[in-house]
């Protein structure tokens, strides 16, 4: 292989490197991965070239898992994965090199053949598989791969020894890669690289921060009879967050019922960021209505959000599933009680629970009424707005 034929294996992966924090988790085989730990995600992508789809379930044998291959053009550099992932192509410099993969929020249980590979001729190719179902246990984290202590590479075939497997969040996780022959030793050094750099997220973690078109506002009049002028609007979701249109049952929340005083916006996602901090684990936050562009009337299912200070998240479930509990039963309390008590520390001068939840807070700001079982709804005061 020609110098420049290595710079371009090499260059492959500088396409690879645009691809965020790996996202992912696997669950159980009959054998166990080969290293412990912890490794969790770092960077965020953002999911400009995303491919997207559902595997189904059946209560037959697992059949082979639909997957999906992304190429770098040109390049000779490939990464095949689960169908109903997401892939992130962009938002990654070549300095912080990694994959960013979205997994969906509903798991289906697959069997994945990693015995063939389309590896070109000194190129790579990088296989990325979860499995489901089986034992749970604690985090694993893989031993560092070493591609120089695996087998020779050949044509379309598995380096011995060359795919990393742990656990995490109930699944497992493997990653497999294939050289092509006539690979350098430059190029399966990038590749080791880039393949230790993986990390794991959760649906939603691999979005970059939403855009936001940041102003000053004023909230006019009460919550339940006013206006807002110059409202800022929630963009329909993000790396934390979820929005949840509750007439429609759906997400994302229309966009006319997701302003807020500029105020309430930063305060609402300070809470949801911090909240995601604390509980990698747990998924993304679902933040329902605040207010019209303008202001004024709602509808008929509030009586209040008419001026930028009001704002409905819904409480995390304890299935983790991202949409509003149906009732009570479902709600994760430790997590919804964290989220009242970051909206009672970021100032809000009301939040409003169900009655049956449980959830407390300091007398007067906290405050128990009826249809608040699924979300709860937090006001902040005219002067952090």
């Amino acid at each position: 292989m020609t110098p420049a034929r290595f710079a371009a294996a090499a260059g492959i992966l500088a396409a690879v490197f645009a691809l965020g924090a790996l996202v992912a988790a696997a669950t159980g085989r009959d054998e166990a991965p080969r290293a412990a730990g912890d490794r969790r995600p770092t960077t965020e992508a953002t999911t400009t070239q995303a491919a997207t789809a559902r595997a189904t379930t059946t209560d037959a044998a697992p059949s082979p898992a639909a997957m999906r291959t992304w190429h770098a053009p040109g390049r000779g550099v490939s990464v095949t994965f689960p169908e109903h992932w997401t892939l992130a192509t962009e938002g990654v410099g070549f300095a912080n090199p990694g994959f960013c993969f979205q997994l969906s929020t509903e798991p289906r249980s697959r069997v994945v053949d990693l015995d063939e590979s389309g590896a070109e001729p000194g190129g790579v190719e990088i296989r990325v598989v979860e499995s489901f179902g089986g034992r749970r246990g604690a985090r694993t984290r893989p031993a560092a791969l070493r591609l120089a202590d695996a087998a020779a590479a050949g044509i379309a075939e598995w380096t011995s020894g060359a795919t990393l497997a742990w656990r995490e969040y109930g699944r497992w996780m493997s990653v497999g890669v294939a050289l092509g022959r006539g690979v350098g030793s430059d190029a399966v050094a990038e590749v080791e690289r880039v393949l230790n750099s993986v990390r794991i997220a959760r649906s939603g973690r691999c979005l970059a921060p939403a855009s936001i078109a940041w102003r000053k506002s004023t909230p006019l009049g009460l919550p339940s009879s006013g206006r807002l002028v110059g409202g800022v609007q929630v963009p329909e979701q993000g790396a934390h967050f979820f929005t949840w249109d509750p007439v429609l049952r759906r997400a994302p929340n229309r966009p006319w019922r997701r302003w807020g005083t500029d105020g309430l916006v930063r305060i609402t996602l300070r809470v949801v960021n911090g909240f995601a901090r604390a509980h990698p684990n747990a998924s993304r936050v679902g933040i329902g209505d605040l207010s019209r562009p303008r202001g004024g009337y709602f509808g008929p299912k509030h009586a209040t959000h008419e001026n930028g200070l009001d704002v409905d998240v819904y409480y995390p479930r304890l299935d983790r599933l991202e949409r509003p509990p149906r009732s009570a039963s479902q709600v994760d309390r430790r997590l919804a009680q964290n989220l009242v008590d970051r909206f009672v520390a970021a100032g809000a001068s009301r939040v409003y629970v169900g009655p049956n939840v449980g959830l407390t807070g300091p007398a007067g700001i906290v405050r128990v009424i009826p249809n608040h079982d699924n979300h709860l709804h937090a006001r902040i005061p005219r002067r952090l707005a």
